[in-house]
């Protein structure tokens, strides 16, 4: 992906509907970086396209109550 500057962050918060004011775009810009940086992250690791996610949520079923506390 190309590097995201504050001319393109800006464009593509305007394309959203999402104001940036001038004076965040810079901490936006270094919070939208990083997340970039994770999704990175996350796509190098060697894992199944089938694989599941660990984390799941679970919702009592009817007439039950939830015994977690």
């Amino acid at each position: 992906m190309a590097e995201v500057d504050k001319a393109l962050l800006q464009t593509l918060a305007e394309a959203n509907g999402i104001p940036i004011p001038e004076d965040r775009l810079e901490v936006v810009l270094k919070q939208y970086q990083t997340y970039l940086g994770i999704l990175n992250q996350l796509e190098s690791f060697p894992l199944d396209r089938e694989a599941e996610p660990s984390l799941t949520f679970i919702l009592p079923a009817e007439g039950t109550r939830d015994r977690r506390g």
